[in-house]
């Protein structure tokens, strides 16, 4: 949601004359009780089917069903979901995904519905420029939810990307060859002995290992500079005393 802050909008995204009706809405509507009475007046299930259906957050009125609207609903009756939703509503909308693109290094694929009504597809149009294996891919008559909206055209997209990804991932190196002609040795040989150059499951075992390598890592320098910290934090307090 930080596309554009779908759950919190930033008062750069809008025009000047909505911030101070956002402003009033964030401050006044959500804080306090008139939050928790226009909470109660939002989750109604036909707000909810209307939202999804007309206002166009699905193109496919089919998959707007019972059960959707039961997992979209249930939540609201938890005890404390009212003040949930006015922070989630009236907070912060976090950072923008060019502020990651840069230091992403693996490949990465953007399905986005042609008719998304809170996010438009145009937002992401220049991001390949931040990121030179950046593949966006536009989904003909497809919402804000492309994989529950139109899953088939989503299987359609995303399998043959991942089939041709497998070819330039190096296992050795947990990292992704440049350009669909530079698949290293190390990757071609691996898919040889698998039996199977297309062998999504065997990619994506690596590829979790990798990532699963990069948390522990990321995780030990924070456990340590927490450390360091507490350190300074002690030194600090025998030195005033």
């Amino acid at each position: 949601n930080c596309a554009t802050g779908m759950s919190a909008f930033r008062y750069t995204d809008v025009p000047l004359f909505v911030r101070p009706l956002l402003y009033v809405m964030q401050n006044v509507v959500l804080k306090g009780g008139v939050g928790e009475w226009f909470f109660e007046q939002f989750r109604s299930r036909d707000n909810v089917q209307r939202l999804l259906h007309k206002g166009g957050v699905y193109r496919n009125a089919g998959q707007v069903n019972p059960e959707l609207l039961e997992i979209l609903l249930g939540p609201s009756d938890d005890d404390n979901a009212a003040h949930v939703f006015c922070n989630v509503m009236g907070g912060d909308p976090g950072p923008r995904p060019e502020q990651y693109l840069t230091d992403i290094s693996c490949p990465v694929l953007a399905l986005w519905g042609d008719s998304d009504p809170w996010v438009p597809h145009h937002t992401a149009r220049d991001w390949h420029a931040l990121h030179t294996d950046f593949d966006l891919q536009v989904l003909p008559d497809t919402g804000h939810c492309p994989h529950d909206d139109r899953p088939e055209l989503v299987h359609e997209a995303m399998i043959p990307w991942m089939q041709q990804v497998v070819q330039r991932y190096d296992p050795q190196k947990h990292a992704f060859v440049s350009g669909e002609s530079g698949c290293s040795t190390a990757a071609t040989n691996t898919a040889k002995e698998n039996g199977d150059s297309d062998d999504v499951t065997s990619f994506l075992e690596s590829a979790m290992e990798g990532i699963s390598d990069m948390i522990y890592d990321e995780h030990q320098k924070q456990q340590q500079q927490q450390e360091e910290d507490d350190e300074e934090e002690e030194d600090e307090t025998d030195t005033e005393t």
